[in-house]
């Protein structure tokens, strides 16, 4: 997840813009630093958000997955980026994940019934989960 753009504080020094051109840029390399800018606002959000988190593409499939997640579900991102969502996470007792319903119904979700799984060492954890479906 790890990304080399970085917010230049002297690109936004006159401004309270929180993304900045780069002075000089032409349109196409404007857009490419601007798209390059929210990808690594976006991903520095997920990895360091303080509770459990992972982002699931259109396909179901898990595209990040923060430590916070690894932890409660005793897998490493390198083990799971990539995997369907259902498959990574397993709860039990249910037909679907809760990405897999934001990418279904395109709604917020605040669920409130808690989700139960069994890590690997055979440890169970159980969380309520919310979810924001993002789009293009």
């Amino acid at each position: 997840m790890a990304s080399s753009v970085t917010r230049d504080p002297r690109r936004a020094a006159d401004t309270d813009a929180l993304y900045t051109p780069p002075p000089d840029a032409g349109r196409e390399e404007r857009l490419e630093d601007e798209r390059d800018f929210w990808r690594h606002q976006f991903e520095q959000l997920v990895e360091r958000f303080p509770e459990p988190a992972l982002v699931v593409d259109g396909d179901g499939r898990v595209t990040h997955w923060n430590e916070k997640q690894a932890d409660i579900a005793g897998r490493a991102a390198e083990d799971v980026v990539g995997v369907p969502a259902h498959d990574a996470i397993g709860t039990e007792g249910v037909e679907e994940t809760l990405a897999e319903t934001l990418v279904r119904t395109g709604e917020t979700i605040r669920e409130e019934q808690i989700r139960s799984a069994t890590r690997d060492d055979d440890e169970t954890w159980h969380v309520r989960a919310a979810g924001q479906p993002l789009t293009d």
